[in-house]
Formats: C-alpha cells, structure tokens, sequence
C-alpha cells in the first residue's frame, strides 16, 4: 500500500517504449518468460515471496491492483520495477487463470 503523500506514477511497457495501439516486443517477452514461470509462482507463498525479495534487493509490496503478491525491486532512484502475480480465474474462458 502507498503510505506516503506522493502518488506512484505507474506504467506499461509499451507506455514505456511509446508504441501506441500494438503490443512492445517486450510484453510479449514478459508475457512468454510468464508463461514458462507461471507454475513456479503460483504456489508462492509471502514467506518465499519475501525470501525472493530479499535476494534480489527488493521488498514486498502492494500496489493494490488486486495482486496476490508483488514484489519491488529498485533500479534507479524513483524507478522500482515491479513483479506482481494476479489469479483472476478463468474468466475470459481462454484456460489462463493467472497472470505474472
């Protein structure tokens, strides 16, 4: 959760790389390497979560988009990237029921 009084400003890969309308090579990258980690991830609990977090220098976070857990990591000052992972069922009936 945002404690403080200065808003997260949130972004999208492609917001990112400024490609309006299309997808970035790079979602579909993180949608791939998602995809291959997903069974991995969807057991985490928070105390492996924290673990994880802790090797990689990060902390765990709520960005409060519904996100079972996410996890933060720092690359410069004021610039986090952020690791969540989401069940949402299978509510598209597409057979994906969670996301990274």
């Amino acid at each position: 959760m945002n404690t403080n009084n200065n808003p997260r400003k949130l972004y999208k890969i492609s917001q990112i790389d400024a490609i309006k309308g299309i997808q970035t090579p790079h979602e579909n990258d993180l949608r791939d390497l998602g995809k291959k980690s997903i069974g991995i991830l969807r057991d985490l609990d928070l105390k492996r979560s924290e673990e994880i977090a802790s090797k990689i220098g990060g902390y765990i976070d709520d960005l409060d988009f519904g996100e079972e857990w996410t996890i933060t990591k720092q690359i410069f000052p004021k610039a986090n990237i952020h690791f969540l992972y989401q069940y949402y069922g299978d509510e598209f009936g597409d057979g994906e029921e969670d996301e990274i």
